[in-house]
């Protein structure tokens, strides 16, 4: 099989795999927003009552919804719990759960701040709902699929040796290709060690990224117009090329960033949840006492 079936295979499955990853996100942004927007309209008929009826038990639900949250991180430390379902599986109904629960619980509040202990719960579930967020970014920035960091940044350095094989074949015919992404590949490798140097990385490789895209655009350009008329140059391919391998790269530089931040994440986040569960046990009292 050639280069150009190869990566016009590989783009394939890219375009494949971002259409479903975009359809879910479609999906799953119209299952929480709409019942919220359609809620939203109708707030002040008050349909829904926090005390009584359907708004009684949306607030159930959701809370058991993210109570049940932590299943999943039980499920990654117990082995009891491994015939019940990968991690994957897990991490799928976690996500989902962590969206429905705080979607209820809206809806159980009828959009009204109510007592202050139901102020401060609803507050507690909204910062863990937003922390939730942040944390599902970051997992994405530092993971590839469900492997684990090491594999992860192992999957990434094996994509970009990939990526750099194919477009090995163009280094000959496109002068200063190769010397251009050689540079950008030690200009990303150079920092220093520790927090803040990785940190200084991640914020500067999106300049050296774009300068070194334009440079190499620029040579390749001036290839294929000094290529001859019976030996033309595919420039949108190889640009593709270019850009597929320089995004790559930068996600190799900046994975050491994202991966610190996820553990910054995960000592802040588990707090953040207990306070939670502190303070939706606390409503739950004071709502049946009172």
């Amino acid at each position: 099989m050639s280069f150009v079936q190869v990566s016009s295979r590989r783009k394939e499955m890219a375009i494949s795999s971002e259409w479903r990853r975009q359809m879910i996100y479609i999906v799953t942004s119209a299952v929480i927003l709409l019942p919220l927007w359609v809620a939203w309209q109708q707030r002040e008929y008050r349909y829904i009552t926090p005390e009584q009826g359907l708004g009684y038990w949306l607030g159930i639900i959701g809370a058991s919804l993210m109570l049940l949250l932590l299943l999943y991180p039980l499920r990654k430390r117990s082995r009891a719990m491994a015939r019940f379902g990968t991690v994957r599986q897990w991490f799928i109904v976690h996500q989902l759960f962590g969206m429905l629960g705080p979607m209820l619980i809206v809806l159980h509040s009828n959009f009204s701040l109510g007592s202050l202990n139901g102020r401060i719960a609803l507050v507690s579930m909204l910062t863990v709902a937003f922390s939730g967020l942040i944390g599902r970014y970051l997992y994405g920035r530092s993971h590839h699929g469900m492997a684990g960091h090491r594999e992860a940044l192992a999957l990434l350095r094996a994509e970009e040796a990939q990526q750099r094989r194919g477009l090995r074949v163009f280094f000959e015919r496109v002068p200063g290709l190769e010397e251009e992404l050689q540079a950008l590949e030690g200009s990303l490798a150079a920092h220093d060690e520790g927090f803040v140097g990785a940190a200084r990385a991640a914020l500067s490789v999106g300049r050296r990224a774009r300068r070194v895209r334009r440079k190499a655009l620029r040579a390749l350009r001036a290839a294929v117009r000094r290529a001859p008329a019976g030996e033309k140059l595919d420039y949108r391919e190889i640009r593709r090329e270019i850009q597929a391998y320089i995004r790559t790269a930068v996600k190799v530089a900046q994975f050491d960033f994202f991966e610190r931040l996820l553990s910054l994440w995960h000592m802040l986040h588990m707090p953040l949840f207990i306070l939670l569960i502190i303070t939706a046990v606390f409503h739950v009292i004071a709502v049946h006492m009172y």
